[in-house]
C-alpha cells in the first residue's frame, strides 16, 4: 500500500477540486480528508495477483541427432520461468511532501537569492514576498471538513511551486520477469548454461510536471498582457511575473500560462506512469576439479526506461518520448570467481 503521514500532513493536486479542510486554498490543492482523498492519496490495491510459473524439461534422447545435440540422456536440461511481481512505492515519495504549505514552508526561488538572506533577490534587494515568513503559524491539529481552517495566509505562499505532489491516480508498480535457459553438462565436471533473461516494468514512479506551461499562451500574454514582456517563453519554463491577473485590451482576464492558473507555478507530480524493459543473453561456465573450481559468467544486455529514478523528470505531454538507455545500463559484463 502507498505510504502515508500519521498526521495527514501531505498534499496533492486534483485540478478543479476545492479543499473543504482549507476552503481558502487555491482550487486543486487538496489534502487527506478532502472528498475522495484518502490518507495514502492513491487508493490501496487489495486485488493484485502475482502468479509464478516454472517449467523444466530433461531430454532423454541417447541416440541419433537429438542424442548428439543433448549429449545423451540426462545431460541437458531446458527451463523456462515467468513471474509477475509487485513492489511498494518508495518512502521518498511521501518524504518529498513533508514541510509543504500549509503545514510548513518550502521555497524555491526563480531568481538568485542572497545566501545570508534567502528571501531577498540578489539583483534588486527586494523581498521575494511581502509576507512575513517567520514566525510560521501552522494550522491547528483538529482541522476537518466540519472544522475547516480559514486562518492560514495563502497569499503568502502563492504561487505554490516546486513542492512535490503524490498523484491520487497512482497504481502499484509491477514487473513481469521471464527467462529461457538451456543447461548442458560437458565432460564430467563442467556445466555450460545459455539463457535469455528479460523483464518489463510498468507503473514506475517518476517526477512529471503537473502544471506544464504552454509556450503559445506565454507569447500571447507577452503580446496582449498589460506587462508586455519581462519573462522568457521556452519549453516548460514560462513563468510570468506573479500576483497579477493579466488582461487583454478589452479588460478581459487572459488564461494563465499554466493550466492550474495563476496561483500555481511549476509543480512536479509523483506519478506511476514510467516503464522500463531489460533484455539480455547470459552465458556461464561452471567447472570443478579436485584442485580448481571456477565460475565464469558473461552478459550482453540492454536496459531502456523513461525514469531511472523518482526525481528524474519525464516529458509531460508524451512520457514515451523520454525513453532512453537506463542510467545503470551496462551493455557487457564479465565476471569470474575461482578458488
Amino acid at each position: 500500500m502507498p505510504w502515508y503521514d500519521t498526521q495527514n500532513k501531505i498534499e496533492t493536486i486534483v485540478p478543479g477540486l476545492q479543499s473543504r479542510l482549507f476552503p481558502d486554498a487555491p482550487t486543486g490543492f487538496v489534502v487527506p480528508g478532502d472528498p475522495g482523498i484518502p490518507r495514502t492519496h492513491a487508493p490501496t490495491q487489495w486485488h493484485n495477483f502475482s502468479p509464478r510459473l516454472g517449467l523444466a524439461y530433461l531430454p532423454n534422447a541417447s541416440s541419433g541427432i537429438l542424442g548428439k545435440l543433448f549429449g545423451g540422456a540426462g545431460r541437458t536440461s531446458i527451463r523456462a520461468g515467468f513471474g509477475l511481481y509487485y513492489t511498494s512505492v518508495e518512502d521518498l515519495s511521501q518524504f518529498l511532501e513533508v514541510g509543504d504549505p500549509p503545514y510548513g514552508l518550502y521555497y524555491g526561488s526563480s531568481q538568485s537569492p542572497l545566501l545570508e538572506a534567502p528571501y531577498t533577490v540578489r539583483q534588486t534587494g527586494a523581498l521575494v514576498s511581502g509576507w512575513p515568513w517567520f514566525p510560521f503559524m501552522p494550522p491547528p491539529a483538529n482541522v476537518s471538513a466540519s472544522n475547516p481552517d480559514t486562518s492560514f495566509s495563502w497569499d503568502g505562499v502563492t504561487p505554490l511551486s516546486y513542492d512535490f505532489s503524490f498523484n491520487h491516480n497512482n497504481k502499484l508498480p509491477y514487473s513481469t520477469h521471464y527467462e529461457l535457459s538451456v543447461q548442458r553438462q560437458v565432460g564430467l565436471r563442467t556445466v555450460v548454461t545459455a539463457a535469455y533473461v528479460g523483464n518489463q516494468a510498468h507503473k514506475l514512479v517518476t517526477a512529471i510536471e503537473a502544471n506544464p506551461a504552454d509556450p503559445a499562451r506565454c507569447f500571447d500574454l507577452q503580446t496582449n498582457g498589460d506587462d508586455n514582456g519581462g519573462w522568457n517563453c521556452g519549453p516548460f519554463s514560462e513563468t510570468p511575473p506573479v500576483g497579477t491577473t493579466y488582461l487583454d485590451s478589452q479588460g478581459n482576464p487572459l488564461p494563465a500560462v499554466r493550466p492550474l492558473g495563476y496561483l500555481f507555478d511549476t509543480k512536479p507530480y509523483e506519478s506511476t506512469i514510467a516503464q522500463s524493459s531489460y533484455n539480455s543473453f547470459q552465458l556461464s561456465v561452471n567447472h570443478s576439479t579436485g584442485w580448481l573450481s571456477f565460475l565464469a559468467g558473461y552478459t550482453y544486455g540492454k536496459c531502456m526506461d523513461n525514469a531511472s529514478g523518482l526525481q528524474e523528470s519525464t516529458y509531460p505531454f508524451d512520457p514515451r518520448r523520454s525513453i532512453g538507455l537506463c542510467n545503470f545500463d551496462v551493455t557487457q559484463n564479465f565476471v569470474l570467481s575461482y578458488h
